[in-house]
């Protein structure tokens, strides 16, 4: 088993999901196809944004490992799942690979793309439905703006919940919750609640007291966080504090649960670190060279990392 095959998924919608493109029905027929093709897959990235980006993180990644000759196949699920903007850059973007060595295989067009006049049939289609998306969204947008309505779905992770104040609210979910606090104390910044507060429920009451976390925003050297790596959409932020130590938050922007994780050189310290969860109030032990956990989907882990 010589060739090595990297896989491409992407969902943008919630619809598409519902209509059989999602993450695992792609992974499965992907993973099922190189199976019975005897390749090693080598890289799995997905992307969850529009098809007409090609600046997408894992498109980038897979795009990179062709150029380095770290796969020679790039499988997707179907064409338009490699991208479905202008015609012109989809070809371009193709026949990058193409000039690498590398094959694309499209799993729901039959394997191979390798007849050029069926590829670009196929990529006008793909050009021409994300035309007329385009349009049937822009349409939709005016007319619930018109109508005095959201001018959307809620952003993904809101719920619309009853308000006495005003009829209809947004709510941050739980996870949403946690990064929202912690980065507004890695940030140092004034936090305004805007509710009555003794109406308040044991998790928001949970959210504001703890303690670990308010001496992060209250730390007398007053330093805010900067953000020291970026990975799509996982990042990690890091704040300098007055007894040497370093609030570290491992940040998940993505709509899946994620490894994240800290690397001792980002944070330009070295040798045995103990870290604990602030949240939890909980030491998670010592750590050589990096720490990496998993963070769910909008979540963090905000820690403090000390050499003691």
């Amino acid at each position: 088993m010589n060739d090595k095959a990297g896989i491409l998924i992407r969902v943008s919608t919630t619809r598409q999901r519902e209509r059989g493109a999602s993450v695992e029905t792609q992974r499965q027929d992907c993973m099922s196809y190189c199976e019975r093709m005897g390749w090693l897959v080598a890289m799995i990235e997905e992307d969850h944004q529009t098809g007409t980006n090609f600046d997408r993180a894992g498109y980038q990644k897979l795009a990179k490992a062709a150029q380095e000759s770290t796969i020679d196949k790039l499988v997707v699920w179907s064409l338009d799942r490699f991208g479905r903007g202008e015609m012109l850059s989809a070809l371009t973007e193709l026949r990058g690979f193409e000039d690498a060595g590398c094959e694309i295989h499209s799993v729901s067009d039959g394997g191979l793309v390798k007849n050029d006049l069926i590829r670009n049939v196929r990529l006008a289609i793909a050009e021409d439905f994300s035309r007329q998306l385009s349009s049937k969204v822009t349409r939709g947008l005016m007319h619930r703006a018109e109508t005095g309505h959201w001018v959307a779905l809620p952003p993904f992770g809101y719920d619309l919940i009853d308000c006495p104040d005003c009829g209809k609210g947004k709510k941050l979910t739980p996870n949403e919750q946690y990064t929202h606090i912690s980065l507004w104390s890695l940030l140092c910044s004034p936090l305004l609640i805007g509710c009555d507060m003794t109406q308040m429920d044991d998790f928001t009451k949970s959210l504001l007291t703890n303690d670990e976390v308010l001496e992060v925003s209250q730390d007398p050297l007053g330093k805010q966080a900067a953000r020291i790596a970026v990975d799509g959409d996982l990042e990690v932020w890091a704040k300098d504090m007055e007894d040497g130590s370093k609030a570290v938050g491992l940040f998940n922007r993505g709509v899946w649960k994620s490894e994240v994780k800290v690397r001792w050189s980002d944070l330009g310290i070295q040798g045995k670190q103990l870290v604990r969860d602030l949240w939890r109030q909980k030491d998670l032990g010592k750590f050589s060279d990096e720490f990496k956990t998993s963070v769910p989907r909008h979540g963090v882990v905000l820690v403090k990392i000390s050499g003691s």
